[in-house]
């Protein structure tokens, strides 16, 4: 067993899927959300193997522009805040990568975890994350 900072790209060369359910909650760990998903994509940059990220409800769309999140609500619980944000920071950073197999592999769209269906193209992802 490591700790997902140790981990090399050697020690998941052999996956097919990673999956990152990292989870933080102190104020001074937030900021490993960011962190411990960069070095997951560093480590798995332009490999084929899937990284798949177990995010939190506060990122999802509420709008059909994809403008407004869950977190954005006035309902939505204070004292998640600030981890809502921590972990929009950390999707964010990881949708400017185009180096990293998270998405679709048909259309680059997202996956949901759930029912494992890629929600801008429909196809059927669970199973088989590989092209």
């Amino acid at each position: 067993m490591k700790d997902l900072f140790d981990l090399t790209a050697a020690d998941l060369a052999d996956f097919d899927a990673v999956v990152d359910a990292f989870g933080a909650w102190t104020p001074e760990t937030l900021p490993q959300h960011s962190t411990s998903l960069a070095h997951l994509c560093d480590i798995l940059s332009g490999t084929d193997t899937r990284l798949l990220v177990v995010g939190g409800a506060g990122s999802l769309y509420v709008n059909a522009e994809h403008t407004a999140c869950v977190s954005d609500g006035a309902d939505f619980p204070e004292v998640f805040k600030p981890l809502a944000s921590a972990m929009a920071k950390a999707l964010g950073e990881l949708r400017q990568r185009n180096d990293v197999k998270w998405t679709c592999s048909v259309c680059g769209g997202i996956i949901c975890v759930h029912t494992g269906v890629c929600s801008d193209c429909g196809k059927q992802c669970a199973g088989s994350m590989k092209h």
